[in-house]
């Protein structure tokens, strides 16, 4: 069973390569074609400026803040480079598990 989910694991990642370096029809039927030079490189240095995001279930994450926040997530703490971001996240989300374990545990009484 867990050699099945190792090969969809594999399967899923190469077509999701494939898919990204070809055309790609946006909605106003443009082709967009993802260019390998567009892409950052290792030793680029990163100079976007990142939000920190956080969901339902207290989870943290940052985000791009050219881009719009997806559902379910919001902004809290700071906008800047991304280990400045990374930095707060680390001091505040202390407790990894899930808003809805945490409250299932304690109403159990195993907290």
């Amino acid at each position: 069973m867990m050699q099945l989910g190792i090969r969809l694991s594999f399967l899923a990642s190469k077509l999701f390569r494939q898919l990204v370096m070809q055309c790609v029809t946006v909605e106003n039927r443009q082709p967009f074609q993802l260019k390998p030079e567009s892409l950052m490189s290792w030793n680029e240095e990163d100079t976007t400026t990142y939000q920190v995001v956080v969901n339902h279930e207290e989870q943290y994450s940052i985000w791009p803040d050219y881009k719009d926040i997806p559902n379910g997530w919001r902004a809290v703490g700071p906008k800047g480079p991304k280990q400045e971001c990374l930095d707060y996240i680390k001091d505040v989300w202390t407790d990894m598990r899930p808003l809805s374990l945490r409250q299932h545990m304690r109403e159990a009484g195993l907290e």
